[in-house]
């Protein structure tokens, strides 16, 4: 239906000179939205760095979690989660 089920809340109009920010993962293991613009300044992060090869993944429940590297589901090791299931 095209309605949004989270939001970093942290968007506001004069987020990048250009109007767009993208969603990166980072081989640290935080996930971030940063400016797609001259500073790429980062906006949001999940605060999960220190886990490095970590990454996310979308669930099937519409869950967006992060996990350790040898994480996943049925395994364990969320770092994070975007409690939208």
């Amino acid at each position: 239906d095209g309605k949004a089920i989270w939001s970093s809340g942290t968007w506001h109009t004069s987020a990048a000179d250009n109007g767009r920010v993208y969603l990166e993962m980072l081989r640290s293991g935080d996930l971030i939205v940063r400016d797609y613009g001259p500073y790429f300044a980062t906006r949001w992060r999940t605060g999960t760095a220190g886990n490095d090869d970590a990454y996310a993944l979308l669930q099937d429940d519409g869950n967006l979690v992060v996990y350790k590297k040898d994480g996943g589901p049925g395994k364990g090791g969320a770092l994070w989660n975007s409690g939208t299931y």
